[in-house]
């Protein structure tokens, strides 16, 4: 299935004719490497190549990447055409199959010549996406929900399951920390709330509970759910949401759909019907897809300030020299064996190694200096997308308010 696949996005990108240096085969790319060592003649396409891209040798192989005005940035690669299939499949199954603009975001930090375009042919020829149904629209949101910061408004949900059972396993409960977009997915054999409330007691303690807790099956269901927490957990203080048009529950409704395709496509890619061994994997792919009311930054970013990582699969590293490391002196013997172009050194290795440091509350201030580094610049983009979703959600909630105020004062009139 998958070689008739690459067939076909192969012919399709072949009728595209990109150029040569846009998209070069195997030849191409050596020709390329010679020429960008200087061991043809410098003529115009000499000079042209090396204001565009640069030669970095890693492990004693040389490999084109996009020219860096910045010694510190990570390379970004410039691929085959024989490999640019199976790097779009990586991308696009770990997004869970999700749509172009998530996809070319998994690829554009370590790939420099897959365009939008090439993206689109690859969804337009694939199997599980044909297959998806499209999202059903529910109209105008009027009032929507409002959250202050983390952990001040929850939404649960459950998705019916019961006509793809898995054992035991009948329905899937959906968690949302409504100001992240965070989802965490649990497996269920029943809809009681005892069960729905034990599975969230292991979320609160994990990240903590919510102040309000809203769900889409009704005020009473969340009422029951939240009796069962506090007999659980006698001292956790916590309401249920007041009721509201089904609406405003777009967003855990968009979620659960999302969700169910997500499982779809998992199931598909690893021809396993036991569906609740991947929603751990779901829920990676889930939180890890760029958000656009999070100004395209995933929920995992906003929640965690950092990209996710998977291994060395966030690294610069090339995709072919990972799968053959195993051992921790083989990746420091590989990094000791690489350098960058024009025979710099660079002392530092966390272009290829993503370092785990502590987020102090100067980082996460809109009002902190300037990033000294990549990672401070990260850490400050999100820092500002989350105070800008603060303050957009703190008007839509004064404009609420203010209804209210009118309402009220008609009412009393």
């Amino acid at each position: 299935m998958e070689a008739l696949f690459a067939d076909r996005f192969d012919d399709a990108i072949r009728k595209e004719k990109f150029s040569v240096h846009i998209l070069p085969s195997r030849k191409d790319y050596n020709t390329m490497i010679s020429t960008l060592a200087g061991q043809q003649t410098k003529d115009r396409g000499y000079y042209y190549l090396r204001s565009r891209f640069e030669l970095l040798d890693i492990a004693g192989s040389q490999r084109i990447v996009k020219k860096r005005h910045d010694a510190t940035a990570h390379p970004r690669y410039l691929i085959t055409k024989e490999d640019l299939f199976q790097r779009i499949l990586e991308a696009h199954v770990s997004t869970g199959h999700g749509g172009v603009k998530k996809t070319r975001l998994g690829l554009h930090d370590k790939y420099c010549n897959i365009t939008e375009r090439m993206v689109a042919i690859f969804l337009a020829n694939c199997e599980s996406c044909q297959k998806k149904k499209s999202k059903p629209n529910k109209g105008l949101v009027v009032k929507p929900l409002c959250s202050s910061g983390l952990g001040s408004r929850g939404q649960v949900d459950l998705i019916i399951m019961e006509s793809q059972p898995d054992r035991d396993y009948v329905n899937i409960m959906n968690y949302q920390d409504h100001f992240t977009k965070f989802n965490f997915l649990r497996p269920l054999k029943s809809r009681t709330a005892a069960e729905v409330a034990y599975n969230l007691i292991d979320i609160f303690t994990l990240i903590g509970a919510p102040c309000i807790l809203q769900s889409d099956n009704g005020r009473e269901f969340a009422a029951k759910v939240v009796y069962e927490l506090k007999e659980l957990w006698p001292s956790l203080m916590i309401v249920h949401g007041r009721p509201r048009h089904p609406q405003s529950q777009g967003s855990v409704e968009r979620s659960n759909h999302d969700i169910k395709q997500m499982l779809i496509a998992w199931t598909t890619d690893n021809s396993c019907s036991k569906w609740a061994e991947g929603l751990r994997f779901v829920m990676l792919q889930k939180n890890s897809s760029a958000h656009r009311n999070l100004n395209n930054r995933s929920p995992f970013e906003v929640m965690f300030g950092q990209k996710p990582l998977v291994g060395l699969q966030k690294t610069s590293l090339p995709n072919d020299v990972m799968r053959k490391l195993e051992t921790e002196e083989e990746l420091a013997g590989l990094l000791a064996n690489t350098t960058p172009p024009h025979g710099e050194t660079d002392d530092d290795d966390t272009d290829f190694v993503p370092q785990m440091s502590p987020i102090d509350d100067s980082r996460l201030s809109p009002q902190a200096a300037g990033p000294s580094s990549r990672e401070d610049a990260e850490h400050e983009s999100v820092s500002a997308a989350i105070a800008h979703l603060r303050a957009t959600q703190t008007k839509a909630r004064s404009d609420t308010d203010n209804e209210d105020e009118e309402e009220t004062a008609r009412f009393r009139g």
